[in-house]
């Protein structure tokens, strides 16, 4: 029997009903230094926390492009501004043009498969390439808009004759550029047909093609230049 009516054994005491131990620890004072122990870990794990925090690197986010699992329209093959060899190559300037060079204007290239963006892109290639040629007197585009909103001329799906024709005469031109533009096997395919407005006839058609943008803008370069030295297509 204890002094005061407690009970002990090997640090053991029951005072008023409670056990409790006689180690130093469990008096305030003894808890004190685990306490602080306790407290200091906790605020380096949160320093630690904050630190990662600061230095990480958030979410990534795709920029430019969409995911492989997006869906929607057909991926454009060009970049805005056109293909890449555009913008590390300086632009030709325009050779000067006869007054008596034949007119061409060139419609919108048909979209078969491929984003709409890319067969507009593909008829701004083509009229570059006209330009740059020499041979032609080129239709802007911006002016061939204008001309045909005043008609109320639609010139979708405008790939026959008969249709470039029309749209040739209310463009007041000698000779109209038609196409189509797709993707074949791998490869982007570009189609055209030149149209003699006076006669409809076909005077002159070729095709394009390249697994790149920068590949079909070299292989309609070369269409173009071919075209522009057929005695049928510039006279």
């Amino acid at each position: 029997m204890m002094a005061g009516g407690d009970r002990g054994h090997k640090g053991l005491s029951l005072r008023h009903g409670y056990l409790i131990t006689s180690n130093p620890m469990n008096t305030p004072k003894g808890r004190a230094p685990a306490f602080r122990a306790a407290y200091t870990y906790m605020a380096i794990l949160a320093l630690a926390a904050l630190t990662a925090a600061s230095c990480g690197v958030g979410p990534i986010t795709r920029i430019g492009g969409r995911s492989a699992g997006a869906t929607g329209g057909t991926k454009p093959i060009f970049s805005i501004g056109g293909p890449s060899a555009r913008a590390s190559v300086a632009p030709e300037p325009a050779p000067e043009v006869s007054q008596n060079a034949v007119t061409i204007a060139v419609a919108n290239i048909e979209a078969e498969g491929t984003a709409t963006s890319d067969a507009m892109m593909v008829a701004e290639i083509l009229r570059s390439e006209l330009v740059r040629s020499g041979a032609f007197r080129v239709a802007d585009k911006r002016n061939m808009d204008k001309m045909l909103a005043e008609q109320a001329f639609q010139q979708t799906g405008c790939t026959n004759t008969e249709c470039a024709v029309k749209l040739g005469k209310v463009l007041n031109v000698r000779k109209m550029v038609v196409g189509s533009f797709g993707k074949l096997m791998g490869q982007y395919m570009l189609n055209v047909h030149f149209v003699d407005v006076e006669t409809g006839e076909i005077v002159y058609s070729d095709s394009a093609k390249g697994a790149t943008a920068d590949d079909l803008e070299s292989s309609a370069r070369v269409l173009i230049r071919n075209a522009s030295t057929n005695e049928r297509v510039i006279k």
